[in-house]
């Protein structure tokens, strides 16, 4: 029976996980998130441009994936996981806004970046969301607050030209833009001339409540409870306010 050495076995995994980031000049494991992000997005890359499918085709996969069409989201999610279990990168550490290494993965390279947080359910009660330059902001409570999260002037460029991709018609020269996603969630961005040099704008709105029942609005304080009754019987009349002339 052959000798077996601990050392030696391990030694030689070694050199196979470390020759997987020749080609990155790399002689050990990617432990930084960002850097396998910039890995990933080449990979993408160098597959898209090798690819026999046709450029449009491919652009309208990303463009499906960013407003919020399940199956091209989860098609991108599960090349990448492909890709951190084939180079044994699964254990990234990644930030703490993520649900996971591939969701974060995704959303830095294709997806809203950091703002996914507040699509999550966590932030389902917040009907809004801001980028301000590099700085990112939810509404919680009635008040907008800082979130740790910040967002490159470069991603927000790359953000931008994303969420323009929606409406073909707007023009990426334009100081003013307002798109939307598949959720109805409203896009609005000021940029240029309409902000301070290097603070453009990004606005998130989405409607919150399902249903503009009396009983949900006394729940949520815009009306009294006690004034249901009346409410009703108004609606019920076919009431209408006599306008002031």
């Amino acid at each position: 029976m052959e000798a077996f050495y601990l050392e030696e076995y391990l030694e030689k995994d070694r050199a196979l996980y470390n020759s997987d980031f020749e080609p990155q000049e790399k002689k050990g494991p990617v432990k930084n998130f960002l850097e396998v992000c910039s890995l990933i997005y080449d990979e993408f890359r160098k597959e898209w441009e090798h690819s026999s499918e046709k450029p449009e085709k491919l652009l309208a996969l990303q463009k499906k994936a960013i407003t919020g069409c399940a199956p091209e989201a989860a098609f991108f999610k599960k090349k990448i996981r492909e890709y951190l279990l084939k180079h044994r990168l699964e254990t990234t550490e990644f930030p703490s806004w993520y649900s996971s290494l591939e969701e974060a993965v995704y959303h830095e390279n294709w997806g809203v970046a950091a703002v996914a947080e507040w699509f999550s359910e966590r932030y389902s009660q917040s009907s809004s969301a801001k980028i301000i330059g590099e700085r990112i902001y939810f509404l919680e409570n009635g008040k907008m607050m800082l979130k740790p999260q910040k967002i490159s002037e470069a991603r927000r460029e790359q953000l931008i030209r994303s969420f323009l991709m929606l409406t073909p018609e707007e023009r990426l020269d334009k100081d003013f833009h307002e798109v939307y996603l598949l959720d109805g969630t409203r896009i609005t961005i000021f940029r240029r001339q309409m902000v301070k040099k290097g603070q453009d704008v990004i606005i998130f709105r989405r409607y919150i409540i399902p249903s503009y029942t009396f009983e949900e609005q006394a729940a949520r304080g815009t009306i009294p409870p006690e004034s249901i009754p009346l409410f009703k019987a108004m609606a019920g009349l076919g009431y209408w306010p006599l306008q002031v002339q």
